[in-house]
């Protein structure tokens, strides 16, 4: 006999000094399941609060830019945190790098393709926008470096972009988070992420547009976690990116269930 057929779980209900990203939540006693008891996690609701650009992990610029024939100096600034399309992303990046260098470049756009161009106004001006890789290896950056690169689609090595050779975006990542995971305390751990993760219970698919909600009914008769032989009294959860980044959903909150049930051993 299980003690236990449902759990609803709500961030809102999480116990002093928890995030909705990051919680816990205290049960009214503490339960114990026997051997042989599972849980599937269903009926998740996720609002998509969050950001594309994000502070603390997308907001980040890094570009360089003047005379050709001179050393260029490396510049960080930091993009408005909020949901781009290709026409603001790329008068937001406009705006970054004439502030410092004024007049210098300019930008086109397409929405229907979500891709980008900055070109450079004058010959002689070269302009050059480093990858995560070139900022650790070639100018002394560290982890986390939280930049726009991977929105940007920018991986390529020390590349410098002049008035015959503008910096082209063909397709804008503007949904960079595919998944969410759930992780938890509760189960045995036997699940693994290719990250190397091993506290997930569930992975999300993102299946709604920002500023809206996403709903998984998901359940499958194998897609349990063994739960046999634990107590359960404080139950943690979090929820992060595919990086195992907690993601911020700016004060909102989010639920799912936890259903419990007793399988034959394999």
């Amino acid at each position: 006999m299980l003690p236990i057929k449902k759990i609803y779980i709500d961030s809102r209900y999480s116990v002093a000094g928890s995030t909705s990203s990051n919680f816990s939540i205290q049960l009214d006693k503490n339960y114990y399941f026997p051997q042989g008891s599972v849980f599937y996690v269903d009926s998740v609701v996720i609002p998509t609060s969050y950001y594309m650009v994000q502070n603390g992990r997308s907001e980040n610029f890094y570009f360089a830019i003047g005379n050709t024939s001179s050393s260029l100096t490396i510049q960080k600034v930091s993009l408005t945190e909020g949901n781009y399309k290709s026409d603001t992303l790329v008068a937001a990046l406009i705006a970054k790098i004439n502030a410092y260098l004024p007049g210098s470049v300019t930008g086109t756009f397409d929405t229907e393709l979500n891709s980008i161009s900055i070109q450079i106004v004058n010959a002689g001006i070269s302009l050059y926008i480093p990858s995560d890789a070139d900022l650790i290896k070639f100018h002394g950056a560290s982890m986390p470096l939280n930049t726009i690169n991977p929105i940007l689609r920018n991986f390529k090595s020390q590349t410098s972009y002049t008035k015959t050779s503008p910096f082209v975006v063909d397709y804008l990542d503007l949904f960079p988070i595919r998944n969410l995971y759930i992780h938890s305390n509760i189960g045995n751990n036997k699940t693994i992420h290719v990250n190397g993760q091993c506290s997930i219970i569930k992975q999300i698919p993102i299946n709604a547009p920002y500023n809206s909600l996403v709903v998984d009914h998901t359940l499958l008769g194998s897609d349990y976690i063994e739960c046999g032989g634990q107590s359960l009294s404080l139950l943690n959860f979090r929820l992060t990116n595919v990086f195992n980044e907690e993601i911020d959903l700016n004060g909102n909150h989010w639920s799912f269930n936890l259903l419990f049930a007793k399988v034959q051993p394999e």
